[in-house]
């Protein structure tokens, strides 16, 4: 890919790497049918081509972000699929790595991202914290719907595979997204997913309302967290009910008429082959008559058979001149 990194980018030790991410890149394409947001959103800018577009810009120009660079690479899940898929081995990881650092130092969030942010780096990593907000968390339940945006919608739906003694309700993956979407009526919806390593703990999935899981083979129950993300976005679109799929172009069907002097025609030529015998039609021609509708044949269908007939009559007309 071209860029236009200057001499200083490039020998940077830390954006360094980046640029060599960036001119490894093709654009091929590849790595779209793996990407989990591409596939779900079917936004260039959500797939890694698009954001390596993205990040590209950001980069070679330093400075402050826009809001669209930034709402775009955030929406990376950091799953690395589209690392199995590059047939030019792009450091994809590197490359996220150091624009999302580039964001943190000369982007500033909304005071509602940055309290969150904030939240989840000082409590999430401390487990005397963690407990803290469980407890609170069941204090304040029956208020959270009303809470405003994401706060209202954390911890909604929690999946895991593991059976927990502690879990609240349980619901198949797909009962879950009807759930989801009934609730998406009235306020957000937030589904949580653990790490690749673990996938969620009793406390964190204690914390969500409904427990779904995806009711794959026992003997291979558990999911990357990309696959099972792409899962829970189908069930989810299924359930919203944009399940319609294309439709193939249909074409003129044939008329009685046609399909009668098709069997007219496919007598006269069985008939000048001899494997028709007329005087001992036997069941052949009901047979044919009961294919020739149960195929539903179009006009233009009827008009190849006929030429294949027609074809056969004149190397029969041959053959019987010699």
């Amino acid at each position: 890919m071209r860029y236009n990194f200057t001499p200083e980018q490039i020998a940077d030790p830390q954006l360094g790497p980046a640029t060599q991410a960036v001119r490894s890149c093709v654009h091929c394409g590849f790595c779209t049918a793996t990407c989990p947001t591409y596939v779900v959103l079917g936004d260039e800018r959500d797939s890694p081509r698009g954001r390596i577009v993205l990040m590209k810009d950001m980069l070679e120009k330093g400075g402050a972000p826009t809001k669209e660079q930034v709402y775009h690479i955030d929406r990376c899940l950091s799953c690395l699929n589209c690392k199995t898929a590059c047939p030019s081995s792009v450091n994809y990881q590197r490359l996220v790595d150091q624009a999302r650092s580039h964001i943190q130092d000369h982007y500033k969030r909304p005071l509602s991202d940055r309290l969150l942010r904030f939240a989840i780096a000082k409590v999430m990593t401390r487990p005397a914290l963690v407990r803290i907000g469980l407890l609170l968390a069941k204090v304040t339940a029956p208020i959270a719907a009303i809470l405003p945006g994401r706060l209202g919608a954390m911890a909604r739906i929690g999946l895991s595979a593991r059976p927990r003694e502690y879990a609240g309700r349980v619901l198949p993956l797909r009962d879950a997204a009807m759930e989801a979407i009934a609730h998406a009526n009235a306020g957000d919806v937030a589904l949580v997913f653990g790490t690749e390593m673990s996938g969620l703990s009793n406390d964190e999935l204690a914390r969500c309302g409904i427990a779904a899981t995806i009711p794959a083979n026992d003997a291979f129950s558990s999911l990357n967290v990309a696959a099972a993300v792409q899962v829970a976005a189908y069930e989810l679109r299924v359930a919203a009910g944009l399940s319609q799929v294309w439709s193939a172009p249909r074409f003129s069907p044939a008329t009685h008429d046609e399909i009668e002097a098709l069997h007219a025609h496919a007598r006269r030529t069985l008939t000048a082959l001899r494997f028709l015998k007329p005087e001992n039609p036997r069941r052949l021609l009901p047979r044919l008559r009961r294919l020739f509708g149960r195929a539903s044949l179009e006009r233009e269908e009827v008009n190849i058979l006929r030429g294949i007939l027609a074809r056969v009559d004149e190397f029969v007309a041959k053959a019987d001149k010699q």
